[in-house]
């Protein structure tokens, strides 16, 4: 089934035009058992029309190859299970066409879209794509019967309605002037089953999942179905991605997603933090989908692009391929050998009211370098304090420099120096089995280089255990193979970042003042909190 999503200028008043999708089973050319006839079955939708308003329209209409399951049963006594017919684009066929027989009355229940493996019309199970923005025509579960058919009859009519709840996001005039922003249903149980004998359903059930929306092709209206479900008070209901920005939409009342019904929630503003945000959810019709009922009161919030620290720091050994998380993490090369200690401690003069520690030690090895003696040295893959983000860097031609502000604090070392502080963003896309890439960084938003230039940027703080502030910037369109400077030789160069190095980055801190053969043990300590990244405006 396709959904014709045009250009969608929503009034939500007004008149609704009410089309109706109507398409006929051809009589088939073969007969299917003795003295039968093959039954001519006429199909409607009951109010399967979407919208027509303004200058555009959403028409649902069956399309070439698409196929419904009928089930034909007397009394109780199956006679044709599951047959199969498919639309030819003027006709439908069938290679089993169910007949009837004189005398014989027939019951008949249908439903779409097909599936082979169902047996029973009475418990047909459903589970909605949780990526649903290239269309929601193959979720929207449709089922029909007709059980008053006359014995014998060949002329059958079926008219199907929904099983599912349609819900409808639009990001009002004003709100962003990002063309691209995305929407996501939050909080869904997707699976459900569909009883086409009665048209009930089931309650929705399976492990929550975002469902992504479908969106307008010329306006930030977006729409997709779910099973018929409640999302309880203060759930993540929305989630909203613009202008490089993550905002989460909660509302203090549940909110009904209701079987045959659109629900219409409205964002009105997309307030950065801490401000939040103004939502409001109305249910007006939209050919033929009833209203919902119009629960009040919603927040929205902006979602920071690095959260603050939980409530420890998991441990993860040498990458993050394996660690799915949207958090921090502390990072060792080892979990035995790696020298390096991380703890959070609470501290008032943060904003988060928390601080990660990292401590490492650097040990002098007398027998390395043929005798001469040489430090065992930190890095970015040996112990690091990192933040795993997961979704995708939203980049934009002339807008991919994302600024980090921190604050940043560091003890004095064995060798009477204040530990230095190292930053580096590597992708989360894979390459010769580990994430291997990093981002271009710099300490000046206007001086990074195509040919040469660095993937890290360091800091020593200018007091002893003092906090302060300091800021540097990514550049998410360039990416290198390796990770400190990019000398423009032996391939260490920058290529342009494509949209799978975007898929996500990780970000790791560490640090290292080097023990000598005079003093052979040197332990650098740091502390980071107050992480921020968030898109560079000039």
């Amino acid at each position: 089934m396709k959904m014709y999503f045009k250009s969608l200028i929503f009034a939500l008043t007004g008149a609704l035009m009410i089309t109706a999708c109507s398409n006929e089973i051809e009589e088939q050319l073969a007969e299917n058992g003795k003295n039968g006839q093959n039954v001519k079955f006429s199909i409607g939708v009951e109010n399967l029309s979407r919208t027509a308003i303004a200058d555009g329209t959403l028409v649902t209409s069956f399309e070439q190859n698409d196929e419904i399951g009928i089930f034909a049963y007397d009394g109780e006594k199956l006679v044709s299970s599951n047959v199969k017919y498919t639309y030819k684009g003027s006709e439908w066929t069938s290679e089993n066409a169910i007949a009837a027989q004189d005398g014989v009355k027939l019951s008949y229940y249908a439903y779409y879209p097909y599936d082979a493996s169902v047996t029973d019309p009475a418990s047909i199970k459903d589970t909605v794509s949780a990526d649903q923005t290239a269309g929601f025509g193959k979720n929207d579960m449709l089922s029909a019967r007709n059980t008053e058919a006359a014995a014998g009859a060949t002329n059958i009519s079926l008219k199907f309605a929904h099983a599912m709840a349609m819900v409808q996001v639009s990001l009002m005039e004003g709100t962003t002037s990002d063309a691209n922003a995305t929407v996501t249903l939050q909080s869904i149980l997707p699976v459900t089953s569909v009883n086409a004998k009665d048209g009930s359903v089931t309650a929705a059930s399976g492990a929550s999942v975002g469902v992504a929306m479908k969106k307008a092709a010329e306006s930030l209206t977006y729409r997709a179905v779910v099973p018929e479900q409640t999302i309880k008070a203060g759930s993540k209901l929305l989630t909203i991605v613009a202008d490089g920005k993550t905002f989460n939409v909660t509302f203090d009342a549940d909110v009904k997603y209701e079987r045959g019904k659109l629900l219409q929630i409205t964002v009105k503003k997309l307030n950065a933090l801490p401000d939040g945000a103004e939502v409001t959810i109305g249910g007006a019709a939209i050919d033929g989908w009833t209203p919902g009922e119009e629960p009040e009161g919603g927040e929205t919030e902006e979602v920071p692009l690095i959260q603050p620290f939980g409530d420890n720091l998991p441990l993860v050994i040498t990458d993050t391929q394996k660690f799915g998380e949207e958090s921090w993490f502390q990072l060792k090369q080892n979990e035995t050998t790696t020298p390096g200690y991380f703890d959070l401690e609470s501290d008032n003069g943060t904003v988060w009211g928390k601080a990660a520690k990292l401590t490492y030690t650097s040990v002098w090895n007398p027998e390395a370098d043929k005798g001469k003696g040489k430090a065992v040295n930190n890095s970015w893959y040996v112990a690091a304090i990192g933040y795993n983000h997961v979704e995708p860097i939203y980049v934009e031609e002339e807008s991919s420099i994302y600024k980090v502000t921190l604050k940043i604090k560091s003890s004095e070392n064995e060798l009477g120096k204040i530990s230095p502080l190292v930053f580096t963003c590597k992708s989360k896309n894979l390459a010769d089995g580990h994430y291997k890439w990093s981002f271009a960084a710099s300490t000046n938003p206007t001086s990074f280089n195509q040919e040469t230039g660095a993937t890290t940027v360091s800091v020593t703080p200018d007091a002893t255990d003092t906090w302060q502030e300091y800021t540097f910037y990514i550049d998410f369109s360039k990416i290198s193979s390796t990770v400190g400077s990019v000398t423009g030789k032996d391939g260490k160069v920058f290529s342009g970042a494509t949209p799978e190095d975007l898929i996500g980055c990780d970000l790791r801190i560490y640090t290292n003042s080097a023990a000598t053969a005079a003093i052979q043990s040197v332990n650098a300590t740091i502390y980071v909190s107050d992480v921020i990244m968030e898109p560079y405006q000039e």
